[in-house]
């Protein structure tokens, strides 16, 4: 085996640093194209079991903040102050979120939607806030690689659970984002 000398060495290794530096371009596949994926048609009909879509009623909803203490701030400078915002500490875990109230009918029932922040962790040293729209449902984290969340509906005015089953949108999903459901909410996920 031949020996290296000591410049080789560095021009191999500077080489190695160059190379893993460069920045290069990765295609991932289409939605389409991942398993159990169905599109429906323009013919297609959900079956009115599925009745139930949460939305905000900008005449009716209101989101009321809970456990902490929650700011009003623009999610970007210059807009409106439209998101309550929060940096939780790990004290208040399971106990902040928010309630969106007259988020629909179900079965002759006006519904809230309970939000309750379970659990967090940042990515880095700096504690980033969590924040929830006062205009939709809707919420944005900042410095976090992860948010664990429960979803409850409950009879509106009260802490009355109400089993649903609905269509939900999810959106805005960015690079490295996702998002899971529990097995106890949806079982056929995987």
């Amino acid at each position: 085996m031949k020996k290296m000398n000591k410049k080789s060495l560095v021009a191999s290794l500077g080489g190695l640093v160059l190379a893993t530096s460069i920045p290069f371009n990765v295609m991932a596949a289409s939605i389409y194209d991942a398993p159990n994926t169905s599109v429906p048609s323009k013919t297609d009909v959900a079956p009115a079991k599925y009745e139930f879509i949460a939305q905000f009623n900008d005449e009716k909803s209101q989101v009321e903040p809970f456990g902490g203490v929650w700011t009003q701030k623009a999610n970007i400078e210059g807009r409106s102050k439209d998101w309550y915002s929060i940096t939780p500490n790990t004290s208040q875990k399971g106990k902040i979120g928010v309630k969106y109230t007259n988020v629909g009918m179900y079965e002759g029932e006006e519904l809230d939607l309970i939000i309750t922040v379970n659990d967090w962790h940042s990515f880095n040293g700096n504690q980033g806030s969590i924040n929830y729209s006062r205009t939709q449902i809707g919420h944005i984290t900042q410095q976090y690689d992860w948010v664990d969340q429960s979803w409850r509906f409950v009879k509106h005015g009260t802490m009355t659970p109400v089993k649903v089953s609905g269509f939900m949108t999810i959106n805005d999903l960015d690079y490295q984002q996702q998002f899971t459901f529990s097995k106890e909410n949806s079982p056929k996920s995987r």
